[in-house]
C-alpha cells in the first residue's frame, strides 16, 4: 500500500511535469497567487513581514494579498528550503505546490480510512481524488490552498471524536488557524455548518455522545485548551483588522465592488456572485465527452468513479451514505447561485455570504471529496457482497454487464474519441467478474493494484490532453510572472540627475488637454487599490499621471488648500507644469473625522523661491535615502530652507511621519499621495507603516503558528510509535 501511495504520486507528477517543470505557464489566479508568494516570502527570509506593498498601483496594503495566501502557514518556509537547496525561486514554488498537494492527498487517504474503516477502498478514494482534476487546479487557482487545510481538519477532527488525543486537539487547531487567516475562510464555514446540521439530524443521540467527550477533554486539560484557544482567537485578529481597514473606504476594489451599497469595500454584489456559479450541463460535458478539449479549470473525475455509482446503485442505503448525500446535495444548491432562491435569501440575511463569489469552488472543495467518499462507500459495500445462491450470482453478473454495456453505448452514441475510456469498461467488466468469480476460492486477490489501474487508465489518455493544450512558456520568455527575477523589497528608484527642474512636458498646455472625456470619472483597471490614487488615475489625463509619476520624491516652496473632488483643472495645470506648489485637501468626506485637517495647520508664510518644484534625483544634496524596506522609508534631508516634502507613494491613514524622532503630520498630497513639511538644515525623516503593536502582532503569530506546527509534528512522531504493534 505505501508502495501504491508513492507510486502513484510519482506517475501524477509525470504527467503534470509541463507545468511542475515550468514548461506550461500558471494561468488566471495562480499567476497572482506565485506573485504574492514571491513577495512575500523575499521579504520574510530578510526578516521583514510586509505590510505595504508600494510596488504594486504606487502603494497598497498588503494585507488583501497575505491573506489570500494565508501568510502564516509553516509549511510555505519549505520555497525557503528548496530555494536554499539550489533551485531557482520559480522551481522551488512548483515543487512547492506539488509535495503540498501530495500531503492533501495523503491527508485524504487517512480521513477515507477513518470514515469508510477499510484501507483498500481508501486507496481507491486516494486515487479517484488525486487523478481528478482537482490537482490541476494548482496551475490556474488558489482552491488547493483552501482545500487542503480543510482535509487535515476533517481528519483530526474525526480521529479526535475516535481518541482524544492532544495530538488531534493540535491539529484542528493549527488547521483552523490556517483556515482563519486565509483569504476566504467562508467556503470552509458553509461547508463545516452544512455537514454539522445534518450530522446532529442524523446522528442526534451520537452528537451528544461526542459532545461529552470533548467537554470531558477539555475540564482535564484545562491549560492546554486554553492556550490553544488563545492561539486560535489570535489568529482571528488579522481578518478582523483587515474587515475593518476595507470598512474605511481607503482602499477599494472596484471590480468586486462596482455595484454593492455596502460600505465595505470587500464585500461582493450579488450580480457577480451569479456569475460565479455551477453550470451543471457544463461539467457533464466536461467530465465526460470534452476530455479531447482538456485545460485547467475544466471538471473531470475518472469515469470508474461513474462506474461505481451504477454498479452500486442496488447497494443498501445506511445512514453514512444519507448524510454525504444530503451535505453534497446542499452544496451543489448553494453552487447553482440565482437558480436557487435560498442563496439571495443567504446573501440577504447571513452576513459572511456577501464577502465571497466564486460559488462554483463548493463543486471542488465540498462536492468532488463527498463524491468521491460516496463513490468509495459503495465501492466497499460492493466488495462485500456475496451472492448466497447461483441464482443470486448470476443476476450480478447479468447486472455487471448491462451496467458496463450501458455505458459503453452511451459512450459510443456520444460520439466519445478518447479510447482509454472504453478500455476503462472493458478492464473494469473483466475485474469484476474475475472477482467474484474467484474470491469464494480463498485467492488474494492484490486489490490495490487492480484498484490502480482501473482508476489510471483513463487519466494517462486525458492528461495528455491537458499537457497537449496548455498555454506552453516561451524560451525567450525568462521571467514570465511578475516579481520574477525582480526584488520588490529593493524598489525605490529616483531618476537619474540629468533630470533638470522645468515642466515635466516641454510644451504649453493646450485645452484638449482638460477636455470633458479627460476629467471624467472614468473606471480604471485597478484590481485594489487606494481611493485617493483610483481618483488620480481617473481624473487626470494620461500623460499628466505618467509624467508626474516618473518622480519620486518632490520638494515644494509653498503648499494650496484645495478641494481635490472638484479642482482637477487647477491640480492638472500645476502637475503639468510642474508648479512650485503642492496641493493639500480641505476635504475629505472618505475618510473619518479624526483625520480631517484645518487650514491653520498649513503655513502660509513661506513663499515660493522657484517657478518650479524641486525634482529628488539620486545625487540630489539635499535628500540622501539612508533606508527602507517595503514598511519604511528613511531620508536623511538638508535644506537651505522650509520645504514641503511630497513621497509619491499613495497615502493611507495607517502611514506616520516623524522628524529627528518627533511624530509631525502627514498630509495627503496632490490628491492621492504622502506630504510633510521638513524644517530647515539636517534632519533626519522616517515613515512607517502600522502602529508598532501590529509588528508584534504579525511576528507573534508566525511563531506562534511554527511553534504549534513542531509540537504537532513531534507529537504525531510520538503517537504513531507508540501505536505501533510491539514485536514479541
Amino acid at each position: 500500500m505505501a508502495f501504491l501511495l508513492l507510486a502513484s504520486f510519482l506517475v501524477w507528477g509525470f504527467l503534470m511535469r509541463g507545468f511542475i517543470l515550468n514548461k506550461s505557464l500558471l494561468i488566471g489566479d495562480a499567476a497572482a497567487y506565485y506573485e504574492h508568494f514571491k513577495f512575500y516570502l523575499d521579504n520574510i527570509s530578510r526578516g521583514v513581514y510586509p505590510m505595504w506593498e508600494s510596488s504594486r498601483e504606487f502603494g497598497v496594503p498588503s494585507e488583501f494579498f497575505l491573506r489570500r495566501i494565508g501568510s502564516f502557514n509553516p509549511l510555505f518556509y519549505l520555497i525557503l528550503l528548496f530555494n536554499v537547496l539550489g533551485l531557482s525561486y520559480l522551481s522551488s514554488y512548483l515543487v512547492f505546490l506539488t509535495v503540498y498537494y501530495f500531503l492533501g492527498m495523503l491527508g485524504f487517504f487517512l480521513l477515507a480510512q477513518r470514515v469508510l474503516k477499510d484501507p483498500i477502498t481508501a486507496f481507491a478514494a486516494y486515487l479517484l481524488l488525486m487523478f481528478s482534476s482537482l490537482g490541476t487546479r494548482l496551475f490556474d487557482s488558489y482552491i488547493v490552498l483552501t482545500l487542503i487545510p480543510m482535509i487535515w481538519f476533517c481528519y483530526f477532527l474525526i480521529s479526535f471524536s475516535l481518541q482524544q488525543e492532544k495530538c488531534y486537539f493540535l491539529g484542528i487547531t493549527l488547521t483552523l488557524m490556517i483556515l482563519a487567516t486565509t483569504y476566504v475562510p467562508f467556503y470552509f464555514l458553509t461547508i463545516v455548518l452544512t455537514f454539522l446540521i445534518f450530522f446532529i439530524i442524523l446522528y442526534f443521540k451520537e452528537s451528544k455522545i461526542l459532545l461529552r467527550r470533548y467537554l470531558s477533554f477539555v475540564q482535564g486539560h484545562k491549560t492546554f485548551a486554553a492556550m490553544c484557544l488563545l492561539a486560535l482567537s489570535l489568529s482571528l485578529v488579522p481578518g478582523f483588522l483587515f474587515f475593518q481597514d476595507a470598512g474605511k473606504g481607503e482602499i477599494i476594489i472596484p471590480q468586486r465592488h462596482a455595484d454593492s451599497t455596502s460600505e465595505n469595500q470587500i464585500t461582493v454584489d450579488f450580480k457577480r456572485i451569479q456569475e460565479g456559479g455551477t453550470r451543471p450541463m457544463i461539467v457533464l460535458d466536461d467530465t465526460i465527452s470534452n476530455l479531447e478539449n482538456f485545460t485547467l479549470g475544466q471538471f473531470y473525475i475518472p469515469i470508474f468513479s461513474l462506474l461505481i455509482i451504477a454498479m452500486g446503485a442496488m447497494a443498501p442505503i445506511n445512514k453514512k451514505l444519507i448524510l454525504f448525500s444530503a451535505v453534497g446535495f446542499s452544496l451543489f444548491s448553494l453552487s447553482l447561485t440565482d437558480a436557487v432562491p435560498i442563496n439571495r435569501f443567504l446573501y440577504d440575511h447571513i452576513f459572511y455570504f456577501k464577502y465571497f463569489r466564486n460559488y462554483d469552488h463548493f463543486l471542488w472543495i465540498g462536492i468532488l471529496p463527498i463524491f468521491i467518499l460516496i463513490c468509495s462507500d459503495l465501492l466497499r459495500l460492493l466488495f462485500a457482497y456475496r451472492p448466497a445462491t447461483r441464482i443470486q450470482k448470476y443476476t450480478f453478473f447479468t447486472y455487471l454487464l448491462i451496467v458496463h454495456a450501458g455505458l459503453v453505448l452511451f459512450l459510443y452514441q456520444q460520439d466519445i474519441k478518447p479510447l482509454s475510456s472504453y478500455a476503462n469498461l472493458c478492464l473494469s467488466f473483466v475485474f469484476f467478474v474475475y472477482y467474484f468469480s474467484h474470491r469464494q476460492e480463498g485467492k488474494n486477490l492484490p486489490l490495490p493494484l487492480f484498484l490502480f489501474i482501473l482508476v489510471l487508465c483513463q487519466p494517462l489518455e486525458v492528461y495528455h490532453y491537458l499537457n497537449h493544450n496548455s498555454l506552453k512558456n516561451p524560451q525567450a520568455l525568462a521571467d514570465p510572472y511578475r516579481y520574477e527575477g525582480d526584488k520588490p523589497f529593493l524598489r525605490l528608484t529616483l531618476p537619474d540627475d540629468s533630470i533638470s527642474h522645468p515642466p515635466f512636458m516641454n510644451q504649453p498646455l493646450h485645452p484638449s488637454s482638460l477636455s470633458q472625456e479627460n476629467i471624467e470619472r472614468k473606471p480604471t483597471n485597478i484590481y485594489l487599490g487606494t481611493y485617493w490614487y483610483n481618483a488620480f488615475r481617473q481624473n487626470l489625463p494620461k500623460h499628466v499621471v505618467s509624467a508626474y509619476l516618473d518622480r519620486v520624491l518632490i520638494a515644494y516652496d509653498h503648499v494650496e488648500w484645495i478641494d481635490d473632488n472638484t479642482d482637477f483643472e487647477r491640480i492638472d495645470r500645476a502637475l503639468l507644469d510642474n508648479e512650485n506648489t503642492a496641493f493639500i485637501s480641505s476635504s475629505d468626506e472618505h475618510r473619518s473625522t479624526d483625520h480631517l485637517r484645518t487650514t491653520k495647520n498649513i503655513p502660509d508664510d513661506v513663499l515660493p523661491h522657484h517657478p518650479y518644484a524641486q525634482i529628488i534625483t539620486k545625487n540630489s544634496p539635499e535628500v540622501r535615502v539612508a533606508g527602507f524596506d517595503v514598511n519604511f522609508i528613511k531620508l536623511k534631508t538638508h535644506f537651505h530652507s522650509k520645504k514641503f516634502l511630497v513621497y509619491n507613494d499613495t497615502f493611507h491613514s495607517g502611514w506616520q511621519a516623524f522628524i529627528d524622532g518627533q511624530k509631525v503630520d502627514l498630509w495627503r498630497a496632490n490628491i492621492a499621495f504622502k506630504g510633510l513639511w521638513v524644517p530647515q538644515g539636517e534632519h533626519v525623516v522616517y515613515l512607517r507603516f502600522g502602529p508598532v503593536w501590529s509588528y508584534v502582532l504579525n511576528y507573534s503569530l508566525l511563531g506562534i503558528f511554527l511553534f504549534i506546527f513542531l509540537w504537532l509534528l513531534l507529537s504525531s512522531i510520538k503517537l504513531w510509535i507508540s501505536n505501533r504493534p510491539k514485536r514479541i
